[in-house]
């Protein structure tokens, strides 16, 4: 578990730098009436990094794919890192591919 923490650290890091990198392809648009978010309102890096890090070892549950920019995909089973949260949403990446990093719904996942 030392070494998954350490490799999590060095991801963390250079996801903080791609996340604020990023923050001018996203949006973030509220509606007041539908609890359940679309992907249209993934909350941006920026609102991530101010309130809402986080870091969770996850194992995912129920497999989840996209196909917009940003947004990771996982099959059940799956490891990942959760870096930053936002109401309904986990930013992190792949335990064993830092490089497959995104926004992600916390209701396909559950702690290790």
């Amino acid at each position: 578990l030392a070494a998954a923490e350490e490799r999590a650290v060095k991801a963390e890091t250079q996801l903080a730098l791609k996340a604020k990198e990023s923050v001018s392809r996203w949006s973030w648009a509220q509606e007041e009436e539908e609890e359940e978010l679309s992907l249209q309102q993934t909350p941006s890096a920026d609102q991530q990094v101010e309130d809402g890090s986080v870091r969770y070892f996850l194992r995912v549950k129920d497999s989840f794919s996209s196909e917009v920019d940003g947004h990771l995909s996982a099959s059940e089973q799956d490891e990942l890192v959760a870096v930053h949260c936002k109401d309904e949403w986990y930013y992190g990446f792949h335990l064993f591919d830092s490089t497959r990093s995104g926004w992600f719904p916390k209701g396909k996942v559950e702690q290790r």
